[in-house]
């Protein structure tokens, strides 16, 4: 078993078997399930509409693409590796790529990814806030490996593809919303662009 594998989960061994490490893997599984976390960030979209506030139309668009991405990347991951979930693998080491099983599928948490995804995005318009952001992806991420659902590392490499995602996505709209508005319109370099669309946030 990988040395951070192994560490984590002897820290976390009293609450596996615990109600209360029972009650946060149920809110972690909830509360960090994509489809969920979309049609309430779709919800938000639509209030932003309604309310024409620009902010919260860019930042549930970013949040939706980050979605989008991370959940196909993630199903592409999980498929191509196929790592064993704890508790069916016989060992952290196991493996069984390309097969449609969801017992070989812990690689990475897609609970992680979605809620890191978001968490980069939120991060990016509200920064001040971002210990919150990252402190929900967190509780999500470890309440996955509390459930035994998980081990360690997938957790961790579902929160890297989903902070990158996050912050792909956060550019790539923020880009898309200066094409067609004021925001630069003469400008054809992005990096310009994408640094007049953090001082609009950062400002707005």
């Amino acid at each position: 078993m990988p040395p951070l594998d192994h560490d984590i989960l002897e820290i976390l061994a009293p609450l596996m078997n615990s109600s209360a490490g029972d009650v946060w893997a149920k809110i972690a599984a909830r509360a960090g399930n994509g489809g969920i976390q979309a049609l309430t960030v779709a919800l938000f979209l639509l209030a932003g509409w309604h309310l024409q506030k620009e902010k919260i139309k860019r930042c549930t668009c970013s949040c939706l693409a980050a979605l989008l991405l991370s959940g196909i990347l993630v199903q592409l991951f999980k498929f191509t590796v196929g790592r064993g979930r704890p508790g069916i693998a016989l060992s952290a080491w196991s493996f069984r790529p390309w097969t449609s099983s969801n017992n070989w599928h812990s690689f990475p948490s897609g609970h992680a990814a979605s809620s890191f995804s978001i968490a980069a995005v939120f991060t990016a318009f509200y920064p001040r806030l971002w210990w919150l952001w990252y402190g929900v992806a967190s509780f999500i991420g470890v309440g996955r490996v509390v459930r035994e659902s998980h081990f360690p590392t997938d957790v961790v490499a579902g929160a890297l593809l989903g902070s990158l995602c996050g912050g792909l996505c956060f550019s790539a709209v923020c880009r898309y919303f200066s094409l067609i508005t004021s925001g630069c319109p003469n400008e054809s370099g992005f990096r310009k662009c994408y640094v007049q669309q953090l001082e609009k946030i950062k400002t707005g």
